[in-house]
């Protein structure tokens, strides 16, 4: 998992912090691990010298689920204008009844708020699978296969999931740069969000993202040393699955490396 931070004034170095989840998510224990990694991700979006988020990770880790809260969280505390941009539009309404749609019932407040404020006559109170305005703002969904829908108007939060995957549109150019536009008129007062799974070294998007920012790893303990490192493929055997650790050369299994997280 690669998380990069583009600040307001430099690209500060945060450290290098990395954690890699190396087999099927299970238990409660993956429940915590994964909220300390994506917790950290989300704290950044409220870092107010930190303008563009980039994570570059495997699939299947939380990243939509990180969008779905910070969306969550601009409803219900910093209500603005926001962007979210998917592959498809079929992904976006997917996305939108699986779990968009939920959140917001299981949640009285955000309930409340969704389909509330007042809008542009020409846009009205809506609440449906393309645009969700609410109180001080309005959240419009589309897919990346259209430049109109990203280009038809200014943002303060762009939120661009799978990144990797987004069309070059004939005649419009980058679906990526299209929607990263829509935030130009907020000076220096935007967010700017880019997930995805990266794909070819040398033409994916997020990778190139990535190497623009701070460049930050996940790193976890090891649960017998306490010695933080990155996790990766050279380290694990494969016999049994169980990854090494660098420094006391010791082999644990998943549930002990999960259970050492936040604990260094």
């Amino acid at each position: 998992m690669k998380v990069s931070i583009k600040r307001r004034f430099s690209r500060l170095s945060i450290g290098q912090l990395r954690i890699v989840s190396l087999l099927e998510p299970s238990g409660v224990d993956t429940i915590r691990f994964v909220a300390l990694i994506n917790g950290a991700i989300q704290d950044s979006f409220n870092d107010p010298e930190v303008r563009e988020i980039t994570w570059q990770s495997a699939e299947r880790v939380g990243k939509s689920t990180v969008g779905a809260n910070i969306l969550g969280y601009v409803i219900d505390r910093e209500p603005c204008d926001l962007l979210w941009v998917m592959p498809s539009r079929e992904a976006m309404a997917d996305f939108l009844k699986d779990e968009i749609e939920p959140m917001v019932r299981a949640n009285p407040s955000l309930e409340k708020k969704i389909g509330q404020g007042r809008q542009p006559r020409q846009l009205g109170r809506t609440n449906n699978t393309r645009r969700k305005s609410f109180l001080g703002g309005t959240a419009t969904f589309v897919g990346g296969a259209s430049a109109s829908p990203s280009a038809f108007r200014t943002v303060r939060v762009v939120i661009l999931d799978e990144i990797d995957k987004l069309r070059v549109l004939p005649g419009e150019g980058d679906a990526d740069s299209l929607a990263s536009k829509r935030v130009s008129t907020y000076g220096t007062d935007f967010k700017i969000l880019r997930f995805s799974k990266p794909t070819l070294e040398g033409t994916s998007r997020i990778n190139r993202h990535f190497l623009r920012g701070s460049r930050a790893y996940y790193h976890i303990t090891c649960p017998s040393c306490g010695e933080f490192q990155e996790l990766g493929w050279a380290l694990l055997r494969f016999d049994d699955l169980c990854p090494r650790c660098t420094s006391c050369d010791g082999f644990f299994d998943q549930d002990s490396w999960q259970g050492s997280v936040g604990t260094g």
